[in-house]
């Protein structure tokens, strides 16, 4: 799959069905904890692979999180479920990415900085690769979020969002998932981050070889 306008194109498509995919697959899932709103998260993934898409722009990234998540959204929802699960998940889905973006921001922003200071500081040469060598095989150099710590900030800010929708329509006893809700987002989230790290690497191996 080539870095082209028509190779961008065809992987977020893929996101998009992708995601779709795992919003089925979580309606067969027989998880009842007694806490509305908990689920799997399997979805976040599809995020995850904008945030980190092959392409290394940012803002390319995020608008393609954006649109083919609010796609995804709509088609799930007109198929699987009502127009109270599309409010849920348009509620959810946005918290969850502003929180994303913002912290993989901070991630490219100190990169930036990082690599400024190598270049005014030749010493450091050696460091600075090693650095950024990594930071391309998808590990974490010291200061910067993880995949894992993302998602699961991305899984508790999703659940924060639909638990606004809920007090908005069903009052603030709602409130009293508050705490489970978080638990669950935590768990969620670092599963999903952990599955998300180990097929991002294949797929940029898959878009680079291509």
């Amino acid at each position: 799959m080539q870095k082209t306008k028509a190779g961008k194109t065809a992987y977020y498509g893929i996101i998009t069905a992708l995601g779709l995919i795992l919003s089925y697959v979580e309606t067969l899932i027989p998880l009842n904890l007694g806490v509305p709103g908990a689920k799997p998260g399997l979805a976040n993934l599809m995020v995850l692979l904008c945030l980190r898409a092959p392409y290394d722009d940012f803002k390319k990234n995020i608008t393609g999180a954006f649109l083919a998540g609010v796609l995804r959204i709509l088609l799930a929802g007109f198929l699987f479920g009502n127009m109270f699960a599309i409010a849920y998940s348009l509620a959810g889905f946005a918290t969850a990415l502003t929180a994303e973006a913002l912290m993989e921001y901070a991630n490219i922003t100190r990169q930036r900085r990082y690599h400024a200071r190598c270049v005014f500081e030749p010493s450091g040469a050696a460091s600075c690769y090693s650095s950024q060598s990594t930071h391309a095989s998808q590990s974490t150099a010291a200061g910067e979020f993880g995949l894992t710590s993302i998602s699961a900030v991305g899984g508790v800010m999703h659940n924060m969002g639909q638990l606004l929708v809920a007090v908005v329509l069903c009052g603030t006893p709602v409130l009293v998932y508050l705490p489970w809700l978080i638990l669950f987002g935590v768990i969620a989230g670092l599963i999903t981050g952990i599955l998300g790290a180990l097929l991002i690497k294949r797929v940029r191996r898959f878009v680079n070889n291509s």
